[in-house]
């Protein structure tokens, strides 16, 4: 029995390396730039095409394109904090969202 839910309905798609049996990886996306409250408030994960070495995983291990975890930034400025939201879809599915966070900044 496999211990990676990606796989548990077929197992054909565990990748041989070496001695060890792999699933697919998850990939997460990010955007390509940082958030910021005023001028990029709400940045877009990228593309996996924008991201040459995530691409070449996604293929060489049989990844599918509902596997592709999208992380998305919402920032504002709120007094005096920065709170971020952050959001991460796949599939076109938004999957797992958070609560307006302040920002610790050191």
């Amino acid at each position: 029995m496999s211990l990676w839910p990606k796989v548990l309905a077929n197992e054909g798609r565990l990748n041989e390396v070496g001695p060890y049996r792999l699933p697919p990886p998850c990939i997460y996306l990010f955007p390509a730039t940082i958030p910021a409250p005023r001028n990029n408030p709400n940045p877009k994960a990228q593309s996996l095409d924008a991201v040459e070495l995530l691409t070449a995983f996604h293929a060489c291990f049989g990844g599918q394109a509902d596997e592709i975890n999208l992380v998305d930034f919402d920032v504002e400025n709120r007094d005096a904090d920065m709170l971020r939201t952050t959001r991460v879809s796949r599939g076109g599915l938004v999957v797992q969202e958070s609560g307006a966070t302040a920002i610790r900044r050191t």
